[in-house]
């Protein structure tokens, strides 16, 4: 069968539907996903894309023709999927979805038994689909569907591990994808009276691509304000990241985000994890707590391994991915923004008060185009210039780290395009580090 290598992204699978990803494709992704599982039972998820159903009856009959049986949970975030992987001791699971990407792109991520990804299960799923050597069980041991419903056990599941110590109110922003089936349930039954915004499901995504950026928050913020709400969240649409908004309206930073919760429930000696784009402000926090910093690759999936190597309390991505373990080992954004809530309502002042004590400092992302046969050996040759400096970070492109601030330089994993990410103490510093960040790309690109 042919297909486009293009599908097959650096953390997952995807593509335009019915492009380079078609029912095809998803029917041999299932049975290369089956031929390599043990015969079981398979948890599938989808977000709210339009085109999911088309994919997951694909998937289903691609799954079930190697002997696996598939549990189908329909619409539901990420986590929820996950959960539900864990929960009815599935020996696999798989979701449909495409993140923030607009409506006419879906997708496919491949998670193991105990619901957690693995480079290695997606590396062997990838081999087996370009091979085509696919088992075919008899007849009478093909696997089957069944549709079951688990929102209401993961509600339960959440209420077990989050204890505010008082109502609050809190304003839900689900941009119409999958947190809108499961998030404003989640706050009602902690006892917060919750006020959603754009919680009904829509493929066609009105709003534009499900991806919290500030543009986007605009009618959280006012409402926030308006019904003087103790907290706003958002997420994206698939529920694996999340914003928050404080009491005045202010958008938190990830970072400093991770910052309220190195102060509110980090120990001493610690260890957190996060990845080389992020702000220095968690390396400052960190060092008056006594906490360790790791970095990483930028990747959801490199956070989630480290946290793992390091057993580290906390993963923490600029585009919003937060993994608290001590809840469950994912970025499940709703988990984690109800364990927020509950933190919140232990503040003896609004979290916008709390969040003084935490440094903010100016930070810009430009990229700069350049095709994707170059991209690479640009930021290798940079890598190079700069090699065996002290400053200088190479496990993710390039991170040249200053007094007053640092510039980062890596290549984008689905784009033709390099990122150029400065942080400075003030904002002419930043201007400074931006320029001299996007000189470095020039020049080398030249050559």
């Amino acid at each position: 069968m042919k297909f486009s290598e293009n599908i097959f992204r650096a953390y997952d699978i995807r593509g335009i539907v019915n492009v380079d990803l078609t029912p095809e494709v998803m029917l041999n992704l299932g049975m290369a996903f089956g031929t390599c599982l043990k015969r079981g039972n398979v948890v599938v998820g989808m977000d709210a894309r339009n085109s999911g159903s088309l994919f997951s009856y694909a998937l289903f009959s691609g799954l079930v023709s190697t002997g696996v049986s598939c549990t189908d949970i329909g619409v539901a975030p990420i986590g929820v999927t996950s959960y539900g992987i864990e929960k009815l001791k599935s020996v696999g699971g798989a979701y449909i979805g495409a993140s923030h990407n607009p409506p006419e792109f879906n997708g496919l991520k491949l998670l193991t038994k105990g619901g957690n990804y693995s480079h290695l299960l997606d590396k062997k799923v990838r081999n087996v689909f370009k091979s085509g050597k696919f088992l075919r069980v008899k007849w009478d041991k093909v696997g089957n569907v069944e549709r079951v419903d688990i929102i209401d056990d993961y509600v339960k599941f959440v209420v077990s591990k989050v204890k505010p110590e008082k109502e609050l109110k809190v304003g839900v922003e689900c941009l119409h994808g999958t947190t809108g089936v499961v998030a404003p349930k989640v706050f009602s039954a902690l006892g917060f009276k919750v006020f959603p915004l754009h919680h009904t499901p829509n493929g066609k995504f009105p709003l534009g691509a499900p991806d919290p950026k500030p543009e986007k928050l605009i009618m959280l913020k006012r409402l926030v304000r308006k019904k003087k709400l103790d907290f706003g969240v958002a997420y994206d649409g698939d529920g694996d990241r999340l914003i928050i908004i404080d009491d005045k309206g202010n958008l938190i930073s990830p970072e400093r985000i991770a910052s309220f919760l190195m102060k509110t429930v980090g120990k001493r000696k610690s260890s957190i994890v996060v990845n080389v784009e992020c702000s220095s402000v968690v390396d400052d926090v960190a060092k008056e707590l006594g906490i360790k910093v790791k970095r990483v690759r930028v990747g959801h999936f490199f956070i989630l391994e480290a946290i793992k190597k390091y057993k580290a309390f906390l993963g923490v991505e600029r585009s919003g991915h937060v993994s608290l373990p001590s809840l469950r080992e994912f970025d499940d954004a709703v988990l984690v923004s109800a364990k927020i809530g509950e933190l919140i309502s232990k503040l003896s002042v609004p979290l916008s008060e709390f969040m003084k004590e935490i440094p903010d400092y100016p930070l810009e992302r430009v990229s700069v185009k350049c095709p994707d046969t170059k991209k690479f050996g640009v930021v290798e040759r940079i890598k190079k210039r700069f090699e065996g400096k002290r400053n200088v970070v190479t496990i993710d492109g390039v991170r040249i780290n200053f007094d007053y601030g640092w510039v980062l330089i890596r290549p984008s994993n689905t784009e033709p395009l390099i990122r150029v990410t400065a942080e400075a103490k003030d904002r002419k510093k930043l201007k400074e580090l931006v320029s001299y960040g996007i000189s470095l790309v020039r020049k080398e690109m030249k050559r």
